[in-house]
């Protein structure tokens, strides 16, 4: 019991600081240590799964590609097999073209057309046809070549003895006339048979492709640094591979392991010069390659190593932060119960350090609880004096501005009243209709303060700003109203109509010429228990998108009374189904589209 005691004693003369963190430093090294050992159990035997998944899912990968890329052959060999004006140049006999220098010319063109423009949309390296030795261009060499000579070769003997329509060469390289330099290919070769006598061979063709974008196919799927992708032909023979040294060790491992294929995503584990390997294969389909892979053992350990290791030092730099973090949070709340330790003292001495502010940065937790109760009891007094001088202010403030909104509609009606009668006086007619439109004009934006306002006034709003921008444009704005009489009286948002209106004049008016005019319409009618409201015009046209992407964001932050904002008070308003929408018109202008609720009465 003594014991025990004197252990609480010992404890308690620790300070809490010192406490706190050796309490951070033990809980923190406990879980990361916990979370680390879980982890690689965990891992251990997932991580190797998990990477022969990965390679089986990108070796999968690489043989679509690899079909695609034979489709791609299979799909322009069968193009030239069918091709009616190809069959009818290749059968021409040799008394039809040994004198006609001119057919063999024309023939020759079309074949060399036909066959760059077939590379062209297959993405087709090379195309060559093999033709017989009385055309005069057979010993090109290059889109054509002797048909004679090719029949003496081992390449035509396997081809026809083949069942199959055409075979898969090994890698070779070919000469290019694009780029003058010889390129290493795979090449498909079938022979061009006489459509009317099936048993007639007319030529053979040889479609090839880069052996570089085969290999960028196989270095592209292999996921690990010492990991080897090939692929090897039905005989046997390798087309490409991404390590040759590593092949030639594996070659016999290989070819034994496509003896005993069976379709499905199973690897097998071999072992060649004391190491042991992963294999898997897929066969190409419209080929006979077969795709292999090959993961070393060691080095799907050592990569989990690797990731062990790494682990292990993110766990120590967890617990050098832990333990500097652990010294700043045991900081931050000692540091505040000594300084309200301080205040409390101070307050109970009545001491004028304990009048200052409680600083927020201490938190909201139970020690900031305290804080914030303490400077409460000595902070109140000051709060409702200061708040009830803001409200005195804030009605002070309200009380001048209504009394300018008051002042400021009668000084401008005043003023424009006195320029009216200074022009009549000086004979200034256009200057009187100017100040007439514009007072009528400002009276109805004004609308003595309300948000809503009737329809027609909306109409009057449009007809005294057209007029006023008339006097600019010399009567060039062309405004009419096809307008339901039944929806005069009804009640809308006020100003929801002048801006489109200006948007049409100042859009629609900017590539006219000086001797150009713009017809504007303004139509409503009832549709639906609703009102529809269009505003047409003739201008030169908007992108209609753009401006219906950009009704969806936000309110301007300076408030007015722009499209956007227009947009926003009708959804507010009356909700998501009303607002504006655009369109195309047939006049190559733009019609907005406005659409409220049916509202009658007084409001």
């Amino acid at each position: 019991m003594k014991r025990q005691n004197n252990l609480y004693r010992i404890i308690n003369s620790i300070s809490i600081r010192k406490k706190t963190i050796i309490s951070y430093i033990l809980i923190v090294t406990a879980a990361i240590v916990s979370v680390a050992a879980v982890l690689i159990a965990m891992f251990s035997g997932r991580y190797q799964k998990q990477l022969l998944y990965s390679s089986s899912q990108s070796c999968t990968q690489a043989k679509e590609f690899l079909e695609y890329r034979a489709n791609s052959v299979q799909y322009a060999s069968n193009l030239i097999q069918v091709d009616n004006e190809l069959q009818e140049i290749l059968t021409r006999s040799e008394k039809e073209v040994s004198d006609d220098l001119i057919l063999q010319n024309k023939d020759m063109m079309y074949m060399e057309n036909y066959i760059y423009s077939l590379c062209n949309s297959t993405d087709i390296f090379q195309i060559s046809l093999y033709v017989p030795d009385y055309f005069m261009y057979v010993d090109q060499e290059v889109l054509f070549r002797n048909l004679n000579t090719f029949e003496k070769t081992a390449e035509y003997d396997k081809l026809h003895q083949s069942r199959k329509s055409g075979i898969w060469l090994p890698t070779e390289k070919i000469y290019s006339a694009d780029t003058s330099k010889w390129v290493k290919v795979i090449s498909f070769i079938r022979e061009i048979k006489d459509v009317s006598d099936l048993n007639r061979t007319i030529g053979v063709q040889r479609v090839s492709i880069k052996y570089d974008d085969i290999y960028s196919i196989l270095n592209n799927s292999k996921i690990t640094k010492n990991g080897l992708v090939c692929l090897m032909s039905g005989d046997d023979e390798l087309i490409s591979t991404t390590d040759e040294g590593q092949y030639h060790l594996l070659k016999d491992e290989f070819v034994k392991y496509k003896s005993e294929y069976v379709n499905g995503n199973v690897w097998k584990r071999i072992k060649a010069d004391n190491k042991n390997y992963y294999i898997n294969m897929s066969s190409v389909n419209s080929t006979d390659w077969s795709l292999i892979v090959a993961l070393p053992e060691s080095e799907l350990f050592n990569d989990f190593l690797s990731l062990v290791s790494g682990m292990i030092g993110v766990v120590f730099l967890i617990f050098i932060l832990a333990i500097v973090l652990s010294v700043i949070f045991s900081h931050m709340i000692t540091s505040r119960i000594s300084e309200l330790a301080a205040k409390m003292e101070n307050f109970e001495k009545n001491d004028e350090k304990s009048s200052d502010n409680y600083n927020e940065d201490m938190g909201n937790d139970e020690i900031g609880s305290l804080f914030v109760t303490f400077n409460n009891m000595k902070n109140e007094i000051d709060r409702l004096i200061e708040a009830e001088y803001e409200n005195g202010k804030s009605v002070k403030q309200a009380e001048l501005k209504a009394l300018q909104a008051q002042i400021n509609p009668h000084f401008l009606y005043n003023t424009l009243d006195l320029i009216n009668w200074k022009a009549l006086d000086c004979g200034a007619d256009s200057i009187v209709d100017i100040s007439r439109a514009l007072a009528k004009f400002y009276r109805l934006s004004l609308n003595k303060g309300k948000e809503f306002s009737k329809l027609s006034e909306e109409f009057d709003h449009i007809k005294y700003y057209v007029a006023i921008q008339n006097f600019r444009f010399e009567d060039r704005i062309k405004l009419s109203f096809k307008v339901d009489e039944n929806i005069n009286d009804l009640n809308s948002l006020h100003i929801i109509l002048q801006p489109l209106v200006e948007n049409c004049i100042v859009h629609g008016m900017k590539d006219l010429s000086e001797d150009e005019n713009i017809y504007i319409t303004v139509s409503g009618k009832i549709q639906d228990e609703d009102v529809l409201l269009m505003v047409e015009d003739t201008g030169c046209g908007i992108n209609v998108e753009e401006m219906n992407n950009s009704l969806q964001m936000d309110f301007d932050k300076d408030g007015g009374y722009g499209v956007k904002n227009i947009n926003a008070r009708i959804k507010l308003c009356y909700g998501d189904k009303y607002g504006l929408k655009y369109f195309d018109n047939s006049f190559g202008g733009t019609t907005v589209q406005i659409k409220i609720p049916i509202i009658e009465g007084e409001i």
